[in-house]
């Protein structure tokens, strides 16, 4: 049962830098495919940039030692090329990892991870949402310069609008080149288009299938998505993972073959973002950033009213200001009231134990004018 716990506190604006880091276990495992190189350079990279990101990464070997409680250690989890991924993960590793999804968790998967090679059916059927094809040939092999495979920002509709322009989707939009660019990586085909799981799918990128020679046509070919679980419960909080057919460049060195990805900034930012979205955080190319604080004011004359929320990782900060009687109410989304407060003129209090991400609704009442506001808690 969630405890919910309300404490009266001294509330002041922060700036968007938040020291709170970003807790990150990558898993550097593999049961099929040897992608041993590909989790050094990875591994190399996480290091390397890992401060300038906000995160704590913590590398593991095996996932024999996952347990529920280790797990809610972590924001997010990276499966680097993590391939027959149902054979890495002992029995107890898989009903600590499905739990910790289904109550809320995040993960990250790099390339590999759809070689999972129907091992394991739960990750099938809620993380991955299809199943590895075959590699196609980039055209960039043989020490070749001139990459052929073009990539794109989606640009599809999913029932009338493009998913990939989603206002959560923005920061990344931001960095992301305007035009196609050029990609050399081996590109997987699909049994079936994720794209079709509409309900939990928002496709982000695509490549241009005539631009190099995919292993069997898909037309429309997704190479990088977000999957939302459902909550298992009514108002709880959906697990989130993200996908990335990027990580096959990393298993060279850089420069050998023509691959040398993650070197550039832009896939830098593609890998940066997701493990910022999975988490519940806010992307930007300096950060992995908790929700800045965020201010709604109505005014009638002199009068001035103002709620501000500031989301944390496990709490949310609300602070009214204005003259007269203020009833504060917190709302999940599914309309469960979690929280209230009354007060005057200036209030401040925390909503705490808010274990992982979910999305709330603020709604403060002073006398005849009502504010309310969204928020994201990570």
């Amino acid at each position: 049962m969630m405890i919910l716990v309300i404490l009266l506190i001294c509330f002041k604006p922060v700036a968007a830098q938040n020291p709170i880091r970003t807790k990150v276990l990558a898993l550097n495992d593999y049961g099929g495919f040897p992608y041993s190189q590909s989790f050094e350079n990875v591994k190399s990279l996480l290091n390397s940039k890992g401060a300038a990101w906000n995160l704590a990464v913590t590398i593991d070997t095996s996932a024999a030692g996952f347990t529920l409680e280790y797990l809610r250690g972590f924001d997010v989890v990276l499966l680097s090329n993590t391939s027959s991924i149902g054979t890495v993960f002992p029995p107890s590793a898989k009903s600590a990892f499905i739990q910790w999804m289904e109550e809320g968790g995040a993960a990250v998967g790099l390339h590999g991870v759809m070689d999972h090679s129907d091992t394991w059916k739960w990750f099938t059927d809620n993380l991955a949402l299809t199943k590895f094809a075959g590699w196609g040939d980039p055209g960039c092999s043989g020490g070749a310069s001139v990459t052929k495979s073009m990539v794109h920002v989606d640009t599809l509709p999913t029932g009338g609008t493009v998913r990939a322009q989603k206002e959560e989707y923005a920061s990344l939009l931001a960095v992301l080149p305007a035009e196609p660019w050029s990609m050399c990586e081996k590109w997987m085909s699909f049994t079936f288009n994720p794209r079709d799981k509409a309900d939990k799918v928002d496709v982000l990128i695509t490549v241009d299938e005539k631009t190099y020679l995919p292993s069997s046509l898909m037309g429309d070919h997704p190479v990088t998505w977000t999957v939302r679980m459902p909550a298992s419960s009514p108002g709880g909080r959906q697990g989130r993972y993200y996908y990335t057919n990027w990580g096959w460049g990393i298993y060279f060195p850089a420069g050998e073959h023509g691959f040398g990805e993650f070197e550039d900034q832009t896939s830098q930012d593609i890998l940066h973002f997701g493990i910022c979205w999975a988490a519940g955080r806010e992307f930007t190319r300096g950060s992995c950033l908790t929700s800045p604080v965020s201010a709604l004011h109505a005014e009638t004359g002199s009068e001035r009213i103002v709620l501000e929320t500031e989301a944390r990782v496990g709490e949310l900060r609300v602070g009214v200001t204005g003259p007269g009687e203020h009833a504060v109410e917190v709302f999940t989304l599914s309309g469960k009231k979690v929280a209230e407060k009354t007060g005057t003129d200036a209030m401040r209090f925390v909503v705490g134990n808010l274990a992982g991400h979910g999305i709330y609704w603020v709604r403060v009442k002073t006398g005849n004018r009502t504010l309310s506001r969204r928020t994201v808690v990570p």
